[in-house]
């Protein structure tokens, strides 16, 4: 519980402050130029409206950086949002992002593909995934146990078998999908500053 609440205080960190995120080292603070977009949002509920969406895929489509480290930052906070459990997903994404430069904030927001309107369709599918890669399987109603309540205290609980199932699922759904996310961003960011004429480094 006190993991999760820290998680939290860093994603409203990194959400709240209102904060500049470029992709270079040295422009943490500067003023974006001109064609370039910042990233920033005044609070989390503004990614659940869909002015507040619309408003912020037209600011990743122009971010001054180049369509592959985009589509990346993108593809990782997918990868990230399905493969690891709620709870644990941020203090793992910072640094990966970090790791391998992609734009913090847009790889956090990536990981919202897994929240409480898409957790139980999600997990559910981690387990009938992770059946059909391995030779475990569990009971209908310790699934719907951990549905019921997807925390990782309820997997342990379950037992080790659970744990397989679950991330055997969740980290073949997360390469999928984050590998999906990743070509589907990269064309369509191409593809928009062709027609815009939008020539970003």
């Amino acid at each position: 519980m006190l993991l999760q609440i820290n998680c939290v205080k860093i994603a409203h960190y990194f959400f709240g402050l209102h904060l500049r995120l470029p992709f270079n080292k040295t422009g943490a603070n500067r003023t974006p130029k001109q064609g370039e977009e910042s990233l920033k949002i005044h609070s989390l509920s503004e990614l659940f409206t869909k002015t507040g969406i619309k408003k912020y895929l037209g600011k990743v489509l122009r971010l001054k950086a180049k369509p592959w480290r985009i589509a990346l930052s993108i593809g990782l906070g997918v990868f990230i949002g399905l493969a690891i459990p709620m709870g644990f997903q941020t203090i793992i994404v910072i640094p990966l992002a970090l790791l391998l430069q992609c734009n913090i904030f847009l790889t956090i927001s990536a990981t919202l593909v897994s929240n409480p309107l898409t957790v139980v369709p999600l997990y559910y599918l981690n387990f009938k995934i992770g059946e059909v890669l391995t030779a475990l399987s569990i009971s209908n109603e310790q699934i719907e146990l951990i549905i019921s309540s997807p925390t990782f205290e309820n997997l342990q609980e379950v037992g080790f078998d659970a744990l397989i199932l679950f991330f055997s699922g969740s980290f073949t759904q997360g390469l999928l999908f984050g590998f999906f996310a990743y070509l589907v961003s990269l064309q369509f960011i191409k593809l928009y500053r062709q027609k815009k004429k939008l020539h970003l480094r």
